[in-house]
């Protein structure tokens, strides 16, 4: 009878079999790694772009706060110019409205014959029939408002044919600058 040896070859086939095996296992590792390479690669490309985008818009708006603070000082440079503006205009109306207060409070009987207006101080001098008529031009200036609310009568002096010279001092209050917009005093501080 003859005998074979058949173990051998099924070694073999268990060698290649492993074999076959081995290199599937590495195929799909290098398939694997290859893959995940791949989708690393497409996240990190992801990643920059997001990256430059946020750095763009990051870029943009930084040159929209420095226009945003240019604006800014101009505002205030331009507020500070407007309320230089009003000052002038207040103080180049002031000389009219005080002719004007002058001319409601003084009495058809006085005549005012000189006018001093030396910064905050004012020097009235006239002549009047008599001394009632001194004091309700006195009084009239206090009911005038602040521009006459410190008025005092400085000299009184009767002359020949019965009427007064008279002389009349102001002090027109210091006015402290009011801002036009309480925030803006916030911001400069």
């Amino acid at each position: 009878m003859l005998r074979f040896n058949l173990l051998p070859h099924r070694r073999l086939k268990r060698q290649q079999r492993w074999y076959l095996q081995l290199y599937a296992a590495l195929a799909t590792a290098v398939m694997s790694v290859l893959l995940a390479d791949m989708l690393l690669n497409r996240q990190l490309a992801q990643q920059s772009s997001l990256a430059q985008r946020q750095q763009k818009e990051h870029d943009r708006l930084d040159a929209q706060l420095r226009q945003l603070a240019d604006m800014q000082r101009q505002l205030v440079k331009l507020e500070k110019q407007r309320q230089t503006i009003e000052a002038l205009r207040e103080q180049q109306n002031q000389p009219l409205q005080l002719l004007q207060t002058l001319a409601h409070a003084t009495p058809h009987s006085v005549q005012l014959q000189t006018l001093k207006l030396q910064a905050a101080h004012l020097i009235l001098s006239g002549t009047a029939p008599d001394h009632q008529n001194i004091m309700q031009l006195l009084a009239n200036l206090h009911r005038a408002g602040d521009m006459f609310a410190l008025a005092e009568l400085q000299e009184i002096r009767a002359i020949h044919n019965r009427s007064h010279d008279f002389v009349i001092a102001a002090k027109r209050p210091a006015v402290s600058p009011t801002p036009a917009d309480p925030g803006m005093e916030k911001n400069r501080q």
